[in-house]
């Protein structure tokens, strides 16, 4: 879905540059695919007016009454979600613990991954030098 376009790009451009000067990014560019904050093109310390602004420009590009491209529908939905979550201070705080937690647990799994990779490479190392050992 992150390669939509938004129906009219006329908007997007007219959007982006209202929403430029508050910190966001521009609106036709924002990633469907990523979190809640990507989808709306937010950075993650965004105001509740700035949630909302971006919520208003994202809506009418991806509504599927305006914007009839396949995928469109599920985009919109995410958006909607998004700002639901994003406004509900309870539901952001909840959201935003689980964002973090889940970019550590990533860090520890690929530390474990390259714990792994160099234990297996020393592994065979030793067993290639033991190997060397008993056929001299």
């Amino acid at each position: 879905m992150g390669s939509l376009q938004p129906a009219d790009e006329r908007t997007s451009t007219s959007a982006a540059a209202s929403t430029s000067r508050s910190g966001q990014s521009d609106a036709g560019s924002a990633n469907i695919d990523g979190n809640f904050y990507e989808c709306l093109g937010l950075r993650t310390q965004a105001s509740e007016r700035e949630i909302k602004q971006a919520y208003r420009v994202h809506a009418r590009l991806w509504h599927p009454d305006t914007n009839t491209q396949e995928g469109a529908e599920v985009a919109f939905q995410k958006i909607k979600m998004a700002h639901e979550v994003l406004t509900d201070e309870e539901l952001r705080e909840d959201y935003d613990l689980n964002l973090n937690m889940g970019a550590a647990l990533r860090n520890v799994l690929m530390i474990m991954i390259c714990y792994d990779v160099l234990n297996q490479v020393a592994h065979t190392h030793l067993m290639a030098v033991a190997f060397k050992g008993l056929s001299q």
